[in-house]
């Protein structure tokens, strides 16, 4: 989460503003605010899936020793309820 949260909120091009800003700024100049939010919730989730995949290469790398009855996969397991 800390990763997701850093990348999207790090200055995209230039040093010149986060992807919220540019959002924004597109937002006030087309008067249209479902353009540019919807585009950068898309980029968020492109993100995160992009950094769930190399974690997984990356815990696929580490456990290839192990023997392959003993290796456990990740599952997703999402805390709805509590």
């Amino acid at each position: 989460a800390t990763a997701l949260v850093y990348f999207s909120s790090f200055p995209a091009f230039q040093q010149r503003g986060d992807a919220l800003y540019y959002a924004t700024y597109i937002a006030d100049r087309t008067f249209n605010p479902f353009i540019p939010y919807p585009i950068v919730a898309i980029y968020f989730v492109m993100l995160t899936l992009v950094i769930i995949t190399i974690f997984n290469l990356i815990n696929n790398r580490l456990n290839r020793h192990l023997p392959q009855d003993t290796r456990r996969r990740l599952r997703i397991r999402p805390n709805l309820i509590r």
